[in-house]
């Protein structure tokens, strides 16, 4: 439990800078040996340690996310199913991202269930795995019918009140939707090797990671943008190693067809931000010119 308390403190640290210690010690009753545990916090120019159930709700919370980290390297490797309820009560939006980032962590080696209203964790999490829950006359739960997904989006859009993300800005002429930050990062190494110029930082182009598009953030950005009567660009991979050519295809044609001032294409390359080309490994290692006909990714 000490070696517990010291980590959950270093986590919680992140939160709550003033605080020196948490002390867990074990509630013993020798008929039941150990049933529950008392949770202490001491902060800096305390005393003694404070029973964690005279503190603030908030700070609670913030107990709950240093855990769920802790268990994200404990559980490394294991398989837990973590059933939560509305974890997202009592914490403000900053801390709910925290809270999110540490599920997220979890949910590599663990699966994690929720019920939440707030739309920071609905927002983020993929179309594929959100369920609906409303209430009229009888519980109804819904999924996302993959025929028509953007119906189901607009539902949890209704239904939560998202909004688009607050981090859009709208005094640019052109908008270009890539998959993530690497992508984008990618693109704008390839403006300053050919072009002497920045992409991220044009006053001109947003360049936006919109994950793919198959979130509800993604999907009301796009929304939101396709309304704004500027043109837009979609730059997909074409994942060919996991045989989403055919998707992907099926998506640029259908954002092209769609958006008024858009267009889509799909690149002849998997992963791009991750592709070096043959030529530049050539000239890293001082090898002679068209030596390396061809690279294919291998998995191990």
């Amino acid at each position: 439990m000490k070696k517990e308390a010291r980590s959950v403190t270093n986590y919680m640290q992140d939160y709550a800078s003033s605080l020196k210690a948490v002390e867990i010690t074990p509630i013993i009753s020798w008929k039941d040996a150990i049933k529950n545990v008392d949770v202490n916090f001491q902060f800096e120019g305390d005393d003694k340690f404070i029973p964690m159930s005279h503190k603030g709700t908030g700070y609670r919370r913030l107990f709950m996310v240093a855990r769920f980290r802790y268990l994200a390297e404990k559980n490394k490797g294991h398989n837990v199913i973590y059933l939560i309820e509305e974890p997202e009560t009592f914490l403000h939006p900053t801390a709910q991202h925290d809270l999110l980032n540490a599920l997220k962590e979890l949910s590599v080696d663990n699966q994690v269930v929720i019920s939440t209203h707030s739309p920071v964790f609905a927002g983020a999490t993929g179309i594929e795995g959100v369920v609906l829950c409303t209430k009229v006359g009888q519980s109804n739960y819904e999924n996302a019918n993959l025929d028509n997904p953007q119906l189901f989006l607009r539902k949890i859009v209704d239904e939560l009140g998202i909004k688009p993300s607050f981090n859009l800005r709208d005094h640019h002429e052109k908008i270009v939707f890539v998959e993530s930050s690497n992508d984008a990062k990618f693109y704008n190494l390839i403006c300053e090797k050919l072009l002497d110029g920045t992409l991220t930082n044009s006053e001109k182009i947003l360049v936006l990671p919109f994950g793919g598009g198959e979130d509800i953030e993604s999907f009301l950005n796009l929304d939101y943008f396709d309304r704004s009567g500027r043109p837009l660009y979609l730059i997909i991979d074409s994942d060919k190693q996991e045989n989403k050519f055919e998707k992907q295809n099926g998506r640029a044609i259908k954002f092209s067809q769609d958006k008024e001032l858009g267009k889509a294409w799909v690149l002849h390359k998997s992963c791009i931000e991750n592709y070096y080309h043959p030529r530049a490994i050539e000239r890293l290692y001082a090898l002679n010119s068209n030596v390396l006909i061809f690279l294919k990714k291998t998995i191990t």
